[in-house]
């Protein structure tokens, strides 16, 4: 980000803007949720589909690791494929449908 911060223009196929965010889901297999429960201060772990368009008009859809603390507060993991047992089939399931909003409140 810092390369692309010194570009006087942004690069095609750096993001634009969130178009859209779905509910978080279960990964498609059952270890990464077995092995967060098992960890200390962890309780679940799911995945978030998020809608981005990109500089150059396109649109593309990045699955994110999100992590839930025993407290109940949820954390993006910042660099899943550098933890395989919690990112366990991440990648295998269908892309979301079911938008954020309709599963969740949120205070504005």
């Amino acid at each position: 980000m810092t390369e692309e911060g010194k570009h006087s223009k942004p690069s095609p196929n750096g993001p634009k803007f969130i178009g859209k965010v779905f509910a978080a889901r279960n990964l498609t297999k059952s270890g990464p949720a077995s092995y967060a429960y098992a960890m200390p201060g962890f309780k679940d772990v799911k995945f978030v589909d998020v809608g981005v368009f990109l500089q150059n008009g396109k649109r593309v859809l990045n699955r994110t690791l999100v992590i839930q603390d025993a407290k109940g507060s949820w954390y993006v993991h910042p660099s899943p494929s550098g933890n395989p047992l919690l990112s366990d089939g991440l990648n295998d399931g269908t892309p979301s449908a079911k938008d954020f909003s309709e599963a969740y409140n949120v205070k504005k």
